[in-house]
Formats: structure tokens, C-alpha cells, sequence
């Protein structure tokens, strides 16, 4: 089953993610495609669908840690021009709400809500997994109308 998970995947036009290279190599990498893609989503209380909307998830982030501060707002430039190029209608992107508080950077990586904003996201909504964690925004971008 997961060989043809894989081989699907491979063979698909369109890649699952996008690679943030500089002169000395690799420097990070985010997950990104249709919501279809990420089956999971539609099980998390706190991710599930705010719509019928059809949406790229953009789903984490890593940067080394060379090029955070410039790395996943790089990356997510990135992901709005190939996902512009590839038909998506509108991004959604679960960033975390820090505050300009330093977090450490295994909380961040679904993304900082400035960043987002910075690119031009909204938020539509925000929620909570259970009534003792943190309230997490979710954000959308529209790149084409209906």
C-alpha cells in the first residue's frame, strides 16, 4: 500500500513540496498541494475543513537553522508562485500566533501568523484542539477568482 502511495506520488506533474537551496545547499523544505493530499487533515479537530472550499494546505516548514529569519517566508513566497502556476484557487496555511515572542523553532513549523500576513494571508478562522492548549489561527489566500 505505501509503494503505491509512493508511486503515485512520484509520478504526479505536480511535486508534494518545494526545496529552498543557497550556494552551500539545501537550506529548507515545505509541504504543500491540494487538501486531497493530505488525508489527515480531514481527521484533526483542529485542522478540519473550515469549508467546501477547494485549498492547498501549506503544511510545515523546515529551515536549517543557518537561514531562519529569511528561510520560510523564502519558502512560502515560493509557495504561492507554484502553487499560483499549478491552479490552485486559494492557500490555507496554520501558522502559529507567537506575539513577537521568541519561540523555540520545533513550535514553528507550520509558520509564524506575521509571516502569512506578511504574504498577504487572512485569517478566516481560529480554534483550539482542546480548551487547554493554544488558540491556532487558520489563514487563507486567495490567488484567482471563481
Amino acid at each position: 500500500m505505501l509503494e503505491n502511495a509512493l508511486s503515485t506520488v512520484a509520478s504526479e506533474q505536480r511535486a508534494p513540496g518545494l526545496i529552498a537551496y543557497r550556494r552551500e545547499g539545501v537550506v529548507g523544505w515545505t509541504s504543500l498541494g491540494p487538501r486531497s493530499d493530505y488525508v489527515r487533515l480531514d481527521h484533526s479537530r483542529l485542522l478540519a475543513p473550515v469549508d467546501d472550499e477547494e485549498v492547498w494546505p501549506i503544511v510545515c516548514f523546515v529551515v536549517s537553522r543557518h537561514a531562519r529569519g529569511e528561510g520560510a517566508k523564502s519558502l512560502l513566497d515560493g509557495a504561492v508562485a507554484y502553487a499560483g502556476e499549478h491552479g490552485a484557487r486559494c492557500l490555507e496555511g496554520y501558522p502559529i500566533e507567537n506575539e513577537g515572542r521568541r519561540i523555540p523553532a520545533a513550535d514553528t513549523y507550520m509558520g509564524i501568523l506575521a509571516m502569512f500576513e506578511s504574504a498577504g494571508f487572512e485569517v478566516v478562522e481560529r480554534r483550539r484542539a482542546a480548551p487547554n492548549t493554544i488558540v491556532r489561527p487558520i489563514v487563507r489566500k486567495y490567488l484567482r477568482s471563481t
